[in-house]
C-alpha cells in the first residue's frame, strides 16, 4: 500500500448519482474529501438510467466516523419497508440535543401548571426522564412537558435528561418552588 495515499472506506451506499451528489456535497461543505464509486448501467443511447445503479460513497479513512456524524441518511421505505428502495432525505445533525429552559416559574399549590421543556439541535424522536424530585403531583410527558397541579409546597430541586435518536444526550438541572 502506498503510505502517500488516504486508504478510502465506504461510508453509504445509495442508488443514484443524484442522491450521492446531495451526499457528496453535504460532506464537501464540512471540509470532507468524497470519491464516488459508480456501479450502474450508466448512460444508455443518451438516455441517463440514474436509479437503477448503485452508487458508493468513500471518504479517507481518518474522516469516515466524523462523515457519518455529520450526514445522517433517512430513507423513506417502500410497501415492503425495504429502506434501500426508499427515497432519501438528508438531514445534517451537526450536534447533539441541547436544553435550552434554564429556570422554571414557581407554582401555587393546587393550581394548575403547565411548562415545555425547550431543546435546539438532536435529532427526533426524543424521549424524556426526570432524576430527583418534581413537586408531588407534577409529571413529565413523554414530550418534555412538566404538568399537572402540584400539592405540596417547597422547592424541588430535579434533572430533565433527554436523548435524540441517535442517543445523544443532553441534560439540564431545574427547580420549581411552590407557594
Amino acid at each position: 500500500m502506498n503510505k502517500n495515499k488516504p486508504e478510502f472506506v465506504v461510508i453509504e451506499t445509495v442508488q443514484g448519482q443524484m442522491t450521492a451528489d446531495v451526499i457528496k456535497s453535504h460532506l464537501e461543505s464540512e471540509g470532507i474529501p468524497v470519491f464516488l464509486q459508480c456501479e450502474s448501467i450508466g448512460r444508455v443511447w443518451g438516455v441517463v438510467i440514474d436509479v437503477l445503479g448503485a452508487v458508493k460513497i468513500l471518504v479517507p479513512k481518518e474522516f469516515a466516523e466524523e462523515a457519518k456524524k455529520i450526514i445522517t441518511t433517512i430513507y423513506i421505505g417502500d410497501a415492503d419497508g425495504d429502506a434501500s428502495t426508499g427515497d432519501m432525505v438528508t438531514e445534517t445533525v451537526a450536534d447533539g440535543p441541547t436544553v435550552v429552559t434554564t429556570t422554571l416559574p414557581n407554582s401555587a399549590r393546587n393550581n394548575s401548571y403547565n411548562q415545555t421543556i425547550s431543546i435546539t439541535g438532536g435529532l427526533a424522536p426524543f424521549t424524556w426522564s426526570v432524576t430527583g424530585s418534581l413537586p408531588p403531583g407534577l409529571s413529565m410527558s413523554t414530550s418534555g412537558v412538566i404538568i399537572g397541579e402540584p400539592t405540596a409546597r417547597g422547592t424541588f430541586n430535579f434533572t430533565v435528561k433527554v436523548t435524540d435518536s441517535l442517543g445523544n444526550t443532553a441534560t439540564q438541572s431545574l427547580s420549581i418552588k411552590v407557594n
